[in-house]
């Protein structure tokens, strides 16, 4: 799962302030031994209630966890980025919680954004495909968006060349290539179309609009279709 790094720069905290850092490590321990579907289940629980936590006060708490536990602070990123969650949440806010993958090579991470983008990871944006978010309730709740998942009566399997959808009320099939089923994956683990977008962009150098376009074309296909569903 972690990522070794050399060790940062680790800033001395004053006793008042490491004391909440330690609970939230000790608390993340346990939690990091769940499977992903209970872990997110329990960080969906513990988020609410919160306010969407900011860049500035997210990159505080994970800088907090950082120099309260050397394990955090290089290479324990599951417990570093649940800690961070944590003290945010004890602070009254919540950033966007993720765990992601990449195949080539493979490679597994979890780190926490804020105002849309990686807080304090030497990585570039999409470097790893988001599998499992805990977002703040405000972004999860916008209007008119919800979470995508798919649909009750939605089967899929891997070929070759892609993924086959099934609905097994309708009978019909759907396939997606590669690309597709990349942008399925980040759609259903809570990335916005405009975030999907982006990162496309970015990684083929093509019109972020017309990237958007092909991704809100796709989804409401899958929608119509009944492949997909929003909760």
């Amino acid at each position: 799962m972690s990522m070794p790094y050399a060790p940062p720069e680790r800033v001395r905290l004053p006793w008042r302030g490491r004391v909440p850092a330690l609970v939230a490590v000790a608390v993340a321990a346990p939690i990091t031994r769940l499977s992903p579907r209970v872990m997110r289940r329990l960080l969906v629980l513990v988020s609410r209630g919160a306010r969407e936590a900011t860049a500035e006060e997210t990159s505080a708490a994970r800088q907090a966890v950082v120099a309260s536990s050397i394990r955090c602070a290089v290479n324990g990123c599951l417990q570093r980025s649940i800690a961070t969650a944590l003290l945010c949440r004890a602070r009254g806010t919540w950033p966007t919680w993720r765990l992601g993958a990449r195949t080539t090579p493979f490679g597994a991470h979890a780190w926490v954004e804020a105002e849309g983008r990686m807080i304090d990871e030497p990585l570039p944006d999409g470097y790893y495909v988001p599998l499992v978010t805990v977002a703040p309730r405000a972004a999860r709740e916008q209007p008119g968006v919800g979470l995508l998942r798919l649909h009750r009566d939605a089967l899929s399997a891997e070929t070759d060349d892609g993924v086959v959808l099934l609905n097994q009320r309708s009978g019909h099939y759907w396939q997606l290539n590669q690309s597709g089923v990349d942008t399925l994956r980040r759609l259903l683990a809570g990335q916005s179309a405009d975030d999907v977008a982006k990162d496309f962009a970015a990684a083929y150098e093509i019109d972020p609009a017309r990237a958007h376009q092909d991704i809100t074309a796709m989804t409401d296909r899958l929608l119509a279709a009944g492949f997909l569903s929003r909760s």
